[in-house]
């Protein structure tokens, strides 16, 4: 059965949208073509893990509350229209320079093995079965079989964008009035920046602080960019701005709260968020003026 809501609004249609992005190709630099690359595995991933952990999470409840539970959560089956994400954009970032073997593996593991749960979940997500959802360890297997692909391709995306990180970053010094490498250089100074933050045991702020540094630098650097450029009301470009602008904010204030040994997880929920809105509309950026 098709989930509703949630689930699926993660449907993508048939068309690319990422052709434009692709038929730039030619042009890039090689930490340029991995960005895009990246990009795509991960517009997979981003899909895809909402639609299994909702689907698993409903199993769950109905598991555990069985006559009792509700309708809505009986129906956990993923249906294939929710892998067209996938489909459409793995497909085509796996055959994308340069070939990156590791983790063209480890995301195609990723969506196989999702897709061996949505075909259990099909079958067993369903309400007429004496009104009553019973567990199955079949199904169970299946979702520990994806959480590992899943672990597996956050630590091989980690890693490739640990390196291809500082390279973006070298271009930005070789081309410093590159508009699209300042909002790149954005994006990349602010991972480093939230995952020292984030890190459980609270980091020591001495660790961040050069972090955060490079992180403004590269910031005001962007927003002079903006000026200069007179790129203001780009619809994209103010989104990412805006969300750039938030991050910064929250990241400044979660560095403040370090120091002062009262970050809190209210805080660090905030600066996740800012970052998960950065890492989205950084995606949109075309730089394909009106």
């Amino acid at each position: 059965m098709v989930l509703s809501g949630a689930l699926l609004a993660c449907t993508w249609f048939d068309e690319d949208p990422f052709v434009e992005k692709a038929s730039e190709g030619k042009t890039r630099s090689r930490p340029e073509l991995v960005e895009l690359k990246l990009e795509r595995i991960e517009a997979c991933r981003d899909q895809l893990v909402p639609v299994m952990t909702e689907s698993w999470d409903r199993y769950g409840r109905a598991v555990s509350r069985g006559s009792r539970a509700s309708d809505r959560d009986r129906h956990f089956g993923i249906d294939r229209s929710n892998f067209r994400a996938c489909k459409v954009g793995l497909a085509d970032g796996l055959l994308m320079e340069p070939p990156m073997p590791e983790l063209e593996s480890a995301a195609s593991a990723f969506v196989e093995v999702a897709k061996d749960y949505a075909e259990r979940s099909r079958w067993e997500g369903r309400a007429d079965r004496d009104n009553e959802t019973l567990q199955d360890e079949r199904l169970e297997r299946e979702y520990e079989r994806w959480q590992s692909a899943w672990e597996t391709l956050d630590l091989l995306l980690d890693r490739a964008r640990d390196i291809n990180g500082p390279q973006l970053l070298e271009l930005v010094e070789k081309r410093g009035d590159d508009l699209a490498l300042q909002a790149m250089a954005v994006r990349a100074e602010a991972r480093p920046l939230a995952t020292c933050l984030l890190g459980e045991p609270s980091p020591v702020a001495a660790v961040c602080e050069p972090l955060a540094e490079a992180f403004s630098i590269h910031y005001e650097a962007f927003r002079d960019q903006i000026e200069r450029a007179g790129t203001r009301d780009v619809f994209w470009l103010d989104s990412f701005a805006t969300t750039a602008a938030a991050f910064e904010d929250e990241a400044a204030d979660a560095m403040r709260k370090l120091k002062e040994r009262r970050l809190q997880d209210a805080d660090r929920t905030r600066l996740r968020r800012t970052h998960r809105d950065l890492v989205r509309d950084a995606k949109t950026l075309t730089f394909e003026f009106p």
